[in-house]
């Protein structure tokens, strides 16, 4: 699958985090993260605030780094990543148990209506390839 790239420097970037994910294998998931990390300057400046290379898994509290539409893009990248959808809203469930209510904000509508919209795209047939295969 060829990639549609933002710029040589997203190229670039990617390639970088990829190359510094420690992970035996690499999966959709590492590859979608990092392809939008890549392309947002906020977040791959705080690329550190944002994923944990040693444990290999995101850092939610990382996104208090991130403004405007990086905003939107480390909600991508976190949801691609493993189903995350919340900005921290609790509500208690029948059980007791407090439980992060969904945002809003993880909505395509909300995240796909900007200037990314179509490298958000190249992040999910990253994401789910078999699916995307041409």
């Amino acid at each position: 699958m060829s990639i549609i790239f933002k710029n040589k420097e997203h190229e670039i970037n990617y390639n970088f985090i990829l190359d510094n994910m420690k992970c035996k294998y690499k999966y959709g998931r590492e590859y979608s993260l990092a392809y939008l990390f890549a392309l947002d300057e906020q977040c791959f400046e705080h690329l550190h605030d944002l994923f944990d290379f040693f444990d290999h898994n995101i850092i939610i509290e990382g996104w208090d780094y991130i403004g405007g539409n990086g905003q939107k893009t480390v909600r991508l990248a976190f949801n691609l990543w493993n189903g995350f959808c919340s900005d921290g809203g609790k509500y208690i469930e029948d059980d007791g148990f407090e439980s992060d209510l969904p945002s809003k904000y993880f909505s395509p509508c909300n995240i796909f209506n900007c200037q990314n919209g179509i490298y958000y795209f190249e992040a999910i047939k990253l994401r789910f390839p078999k699916y995307y295969q041409s």
